[in-house]
C-alpha cells in the first residue's frame, strides 16, 4: 500500500487566561503542516489557525473527509465513548468466529500482521484497565462536546446537524443491566444518561413503537447530537480557506524525511513541503507514515460498512439517532436519508465491499422501517476505523521534536475531533490543556 494521507480553538476565540502576575505569551508565529483531511485533520487545522499559525493541509483525496469521515454513524457521542475492549469481548469474538453476521470479523489476510496489535487489545480487556479507560476517554469526550458546540455555535456551520441526544435500547434485560452499570461508573467524569423504560424508549423514539415487544428498554443520552460528519469537515474546510489556510487536496505523500531529531520535509507527488511543525492526522495511515521514522504507532484498520437510504420524505424516520444492541446497528437520520453503520471487519487495508455485511444492515433498515422495502436511492459505503489496543487516541509530543500527534481516534473521530483538536494546539503552543494528557500520550505504548 502506498505511504498516502487518508480521509479518516483558536487563539483569537480560546486564548487562556495567564496566570495572575504571569507574563502572557507572544501570539505564536510559525508554519504548521498538517498531515491528513479527514474530520480530525481539518478540525486541527482549524484550531491552529486561530492561535496564529501558517497553516497548509495536505489530503489525498480529491476534497477533504472523502474516506474514513465520509459515511459514518455521524455521532457526537458521549454514548459511544467506551472503548471496544470490554471484558467481555474475547468471549464474543470467540462465540462468533466464523459467523459471517459476526460484529467482530478477522479476515486471513489479517495474518500475521494483526497478531501483535491483538494481543495488546486482549491485554487491555482487564477490567481494571479498561475502566481506566473509559474513564479517560469519558473526559475527554465530554470535554470535546463542549468544545464542538462553541466551534459550530461560533462558525455557523451546516450539516444536517440534530440536537436530540442518542439512544442505545435493548432486547435483552440483563444486557441492559449490564451496560447501565458500566454507564453508571462514568457519571462522575461528566457522562449525562439516564435509564429508560420500554414504554419512555418508544415514547422517546415513536419510529419504534412497531419494535415495542423486543425492546427491555434503553440509555438515553441528552447532550449527544448528530450530523453529517463530511459536511461538517467540508464546510469547516471552507473557513480555514477564508482564514488563510493553504488546503492541498490530490496530494499523495511518497516520504517524511528527517535530520538530527525533527521533520526536514514531507516528500509528496508536489514536490517537498517544509514547515516549522508537523501534525500526523492521517487515521489509518499513520502508523503507515510513522514508521520509517522510527515510531511504532499501535493502530490497526477496523473496517465498518453503512448504508444509506435517500427518501422521498413521506416516510416517518427518527428523529433520534439510535444503537440498536441486538442487532448491532446505528441508524442516523440525516435529513431525508436514513442510514445504518456497524460491523468491526478487520482485513487490513482493504475497502471492498463484502455483499453479506451490505445486505444485513439494508435488511436491518428494511425490519425497522418497512417503508423502505423498494428504495432505489441506496448509497453503501465502508471506511477504515483507526483502532488502538486500549481505544484511546495518540496525541500530543512524538519523540520527534517537531512532529506532533493527533491520531487512533477509533469510531470517535468526530466526537473526538474538536477536544483533540484544542489539546494539541494548547500542547503546541506551550500551555496547559483543560484535560490531562498522560492517557494519550504516545509514551505509554512504549
Amino acid at each position: 500500500m502506498p505511504l498516502s494521507t487518508w480521509g479518516s480553538m483558536g487563539y483569537m476565540t480560546e486564548q487562556k487566561s495567564a496566570p495572575q502576575g504571569a507574563a502572557r505569551p507572544a501570539p505564536p508565529k510559525g508554519k504548521i503542516l498538517v498531515l491528513g483531511g479527514g474530520i480530525v485533520g481539518v478540525t486541527t487545522a482549524y484550531s491552529l489557525l486561530c492561535r496564529g499559525f501558517d497553516v497548509t493541509l495536505i489530503e489525498r483525496n480529491s476534497d477533504v473527509a472523502e474516506a474514513t469521515s465520509r459515511a459514518n454513524a455521524g455521532l457526537v457521542s458521549v454514548g459511544g465513548s467506551q472503548p471496544w475492549n470490554a471484558p467481555n469481548v474475547p468471549l464474543t469474538v470467540l462465540k462468533t468466529l466464523g459467523r459471517a453476521d459476526s460484529p467482530y470479523l478477522f479476515r486471513l489476510r489479517a495474518f500475521p500482521a494483526v497478531i501483535p496489535w491483538g494481543l495488546r487489545f486482549l491485554m487491555h480487556c482487564r477490567t481494571a484497565t479498561y475502566d481506566r479507560s473509559c474513564r479517560a476517554s469519558a473526559e475527554l469526550v465530554t470535554y470535546s462536546l463542549d468544545r464542538f458546540g462553541a466551534l459550530v455555535d461560533r462558525e455557523g456551520l451546516r450539516f444536517d446537524r440534530q440536537q436530540n441526544g442518542v439512544l442505545k435500547y435493548f432486547q435483552d434485560a440483563g444486557a441492559l443491566a449490564a451496560d447501565h452499570r458500566s454507564t453508571a461508573k462514568l457519571a462522575d467524569a461528566g457522562l449525562d444518561f439516564r435509564q429508560l423504560s420500554r414504554d419512555e424508549t418508544v415514547a422517546l423514539e415513536p419510529t419504534l413503537a412497531p419494535q415495542a415487544d423486543r425492546i427491555a428498554g434503553g440509555l438515553y443520552f441528552p447532550k449527544d447530537e448528530s450530523g453529517d460528519a463530511s459536511a461538517f469537515a467540508k464546510a469547516l474546510a471552507e473557513r480555514c480557506r477564508a482564514l488563510g489556510a493553504t488546503i492541498l487536496t490530490n496530494t499523495t505523500i511518497s516520504a517524511i524525511e528527517s535530520s538530527n531529531g525533527r521533520i526536514s520535509a514531507v516528500m509528496t507527488d508536489r514536490g517537498a513541503l517544509t514547515a516549522d511543525h508537523y501534525v500526523l492526522c492521517a487515521g489509518p495511515a499513520a502508523a503507515l507514515l510513522a514508521r520509517p521514522l522510527g515510531l511504532n504507532l499501535p493502530i490497526y484498520p477496523a473496517k465498518g460498512y453503512s448504508v444509506t437510504i435517500e427518501t422521498n420524505g413521506s416516510i416517518a424516520l427518527p428523529k433520534v439517532p439510535f444503537l440498536d444492541w441486538g442487532r448491532k446497528v446505528c441508524v442516523t437520520r440525516f435529513g431525508n436519508r436514513i442510514r445504518a453503520t456497524g460491523y468491526a471487519e478487520f482485513g487490513g487495508y482493504d475497502l471492498s465491499l463484502t455483499p453479506s455485511r451490505i445486505q444485513t444492515l439494508h435488511r436491518s433498515l428494511i425490519e425497522l422501517f418497512p417503508a423502505l422495502e423498494g428504495a432505489t436511492s441506496i448509497h453503501e459505503w465502508a471506511g477504515l476505523r483507526p483502532i488502538t489496543p486500549d481505544g484511546l487516541p495518540i496525541l500530543g509530543q512524538s519523540p520527534i521534536e517537531n512532529l506532533f500527534l493527533n491520531v487512533g481516534h477509533g469510531p470517535q473521530g468526530w466526537g473526538l475531533s474538536a477536544g483533540c483538536a484544542a489539546i494539541l494546539a494548547d500542547v503546541i503552543t506551550g500551555r496547559s490543556p483543560d484535560v490531562p494528557i498522560g492517557s494519550f500520550a504516545y509514551s505509554r505504548n512504549h
